[in-house]
């Protein structure tokens, strides 16, 4: 078996191919801006202006040629600018990664993403092996990480800077991080953890809930919705029963009913998936209500609309009728045909349930009327109105 002898250089130059030379951010390479690779000293002060304005420079250009649409040529004198501000620090290379990287994400730039998110990567590595933890540099990696969607990474970071800011016994700070981590964690659909962060963030806010401030936005409030959600999305009626209570009482201590009509359509589905059904029923009964009295046509047949298929699912035929004719008024009332269409196929089954043949050929009929007006189900309704009959004519027999 023959061998073939391949030379120590090339073996290196193989190696080298495979590896640094897809990654132009973690291979060494020479720039007319920089001390050689030999070099290990300090910048000068003329030399870090002159790289800053390279820098405005090469940045300029690269958003030119992505303007045209030449994604290769700026996605290369980008990498050199990321080159050159390494020179000048961490802040600044962090700060710049994250922004390009934002760019390589929104053009779909996989191969560029990775390699930007590699070198945050090595960078967070070494900050992790300095003495003294510099929150504003885990701050700005961490939004980098956001910027490149490596959300993960950036969930870490921040749990690190929330950990350091509880030591200082700064609450200020410990919110804002934890309205960020909270945002992260629901964009992962973790919402165990996005729960949990929103609890904490609800249970620390003042609970005055009878004013507002003017122009400043409604933290509570805010936190409240955003438990709400989550509870809804993973299905969580026991918790969500508890917040939309709490927002239920903080839109009636601001007499901001026009809020509640909507909530308590939500909080009677909740009774509902928890076996309530006589809260669920009250909740449907006191949206109606309030939604009536205050011109909201549409949440008023909503919560009409429920509370009656609610009552005919548990068999309480007579208050199902009885919902069901309130229902049918107030769309006479609004003179909303196909909504009486439907009602009155509704009705007429009711009726023929509890076996009042009378009232079932009566609304039966009314729907034949209707649906000759609107050239709509005709035959249907006639149908229905023979089946009655010839029921009425067979029980007579």
């Amino acid at each position: 078996m023959l061998g073939i002898m391949v030379p120590t250089n090339l073996n290196q130059k193989i190696v080298l191919a495979q590896t640094d030379i897809f990654d132009p951010l973690a291979t060494p390479q020479e720039d007319p801006l920089l001390p050689p690779l030999n070099v290990d000293r300090e910048l000068t002060e003329l030399e870090k202006r002159r790289i800053k304005n390279a820098i405005a420079e090469i940045d300029k250009e690269a958003s030119n040629q992505l303007a045209q649409r030449n994604l290769e040529p700026a996605f290369q004198l980008w990498f050199r600018e990321l080159r050159l501000q390494r020179a000048l620090g961490r802040n600044e290379e962090i700060t710049d990664l994250g922004r390009i990287g934002a760019i390589a994400w929104q053009e779909n730039r996989s191969e560029e993403l990775r390699t930007i998110a590699r070198r945050l990567s090595v960078i967070e590595q070494e900050i992790a092996k300095d003495k003294e933890q510099d929150l504003e540099l885990l701050n700005n990696l961490a939004t980098a990480y956001q910027q490149v969607r490596y959300l993960d990474r950036a969930v870490n970071i921040y749990e690190q800077i929330l950990s350091a800011v509880r030591q200082q016994d700064n609450p200020a700070s410990a919110e804002k991080i934890l309205v960020i981590l909270g945002e992260l964690y629901l964009a992962k659909f973790d919402y165990p953890q996005a729960g949990t962060v929103y609890e904490e963030l609800l249970a620390s806010t003042p609970q005055d809930t009878q004013h507002i401030i003017p122009d400043k936005p409604d933290q509570q409030e805010n936190y409240l919705l955003k438990l709400i959600d989550i509870y809804n999305s993973s299905t969580q009626p026991e918790k969500a029963i508890i917040v939309k209570k709490q927002l239920v009482q903080k839109y009636s201590d601001q007499e901001r009913l026009e809020q509640i009509a909507s909530l308590k359509i939500s909080l009677a589905k909740d009774y509902l998936a928890t076996n309530q059904l006589e809260l669920a029923q009250q909740s449907y009964q006191e949206a109606f209500v309030l939604a009536r009295n205050l011109q909201q046509i549409a949440l008023a047949n909503e919560a009409l609309e429920k509370l009656a298929i609610l009552h005919q699912t548990n068999n309480q035929l007579t208050l199902a009728t009885q919902t069901y004719l309130q229902l049918f008024e107030i769309q006479e009332q609004a003179n909303n045909a196909y909504a009486m269409l439907e009602l009155c196929d509704r009705l007429g089954a009711l009726y023929l349930l509890q076996d009042d043949y009378d009232n079932a050929l009566d609304f039966y009929s009314r729907g034949l009327e209707i649906a000759q007006l609107l050239n709509y189900r005709r035959d249907y309704f006639q149908n229905q109105i023979n089946q009655v009959n010839q029921q009425q004519k067979n029980l007579s027999l």
